[in-house]
């Protein structure tokens, strides 16, 4: 499922850095860190698309640990910015800051990648205009971020259809595209 979110409703730092790949050097904050962000806090009233299902039943996280994929020529990876829902914009992205540069260090540890409750990977920079993000075990979704024609980029939510059914879904994209302008 996918929704177009205009950049133009962004804030006017997050916007130019997701058209012109650059972002303010006095704030960590990225578009994508402003995506986890919101996501984050979102997932708390979808607590069906932060959760698994296992033997015929829908077992919900207590906590949101939302992964991001990164993937710079080291091998893919999804570290997990921990309790993100209950972070600020300016935390979550510091945390993701540091996630990153221990990535392009060769120093994140097992725990760093483990026990994520949903995953937010983002093509845009390659210039992918729509893919289809798989779901990681032991999650119920996973976001995707898209190249976007103009000034706009796509979200894609792909989802476990046995935990939420795609009215749930539209309505999360639609609150998250709410939250992020």
């Amino acid at each position: 499922m996918g929704l177009k979110v205009d950049a133009d409703a962004l804030p006017a730092a997050v916007r130019q850095a997701l058209l012109d790949g650059t972002a303010d050097l006095q704030s960590p904050a990225t578009p994508l860190a402003l995506i986890v962000s919101e996501a984050a806090r979102l997932l708390r009233h979808y607590p069906d698309l932060n959760a698994f299902y296992e033997e015929g039943r829908i077992c919900r996280y207590d906590a949101v640990h939302v992964g991001f994929v990164i993937d710079a020529d080291k091998g893919l990876s999804v570290p997990v910015v921990r309790a993100a829902d209950k972070k600020d914009l300016p935390a979550v992205a510091r945390d993701m800051q540091d996630l990153m540069l221990a990535y392009e260090e060769g120093s994140l540890t097992v725990e760093a990648v483990s026990n994520g409750t949903f995953t937010v990977t983002d093509l845009s920079a390659e210039g992918a205009v729509f893919f289809h993000p798989l779901i990681n075990e032991r999650q119920a979704a996973i976001l995707g971020v898209a190249a976007g024609r103009g000034n706009f980029f796509e979200l894609i939510l792909s989802f476990d259809h046995r935990l939420t059914e795609g009215r749930a879904a539209a309505r999360f994209l639609r609150d998250l595209v709410q939250k992020l302008a």
